[in-house]
């Protein structure tokens, strides 16, 4: 099974672990980290291993390029 199958089939209970993570407060952590080592604000964002995207569709929404 390729790994995309693996989140269409199982998606929703990779998410229900998941579902106690505060995304917000996990975004403004990535960003302080990039932040600190990059040493400059940053508008693009790959995240390998995203799962299926929390992190990534906040960013979207906040108008950085994922």
């Amino acid at each position: 099974m390729a790994p995309a199958d693996i989140y269409k089939k199982y998606g929703k209970y990779y998410d229900l672990i998941y579902s106690s993570f505060d995304t917000e407060e996990n975004a403004r952590f990535v960003e302080k980290i990039a932040k600190k080592f990059l040493g400059r604000e940053f508008k693009t964002i790959l995240d390998i291993g995203c799962g299926t995207g929390d992190l990534l569709i906040y960013f979207s929404k906040k108008g950085y390029e994922v």
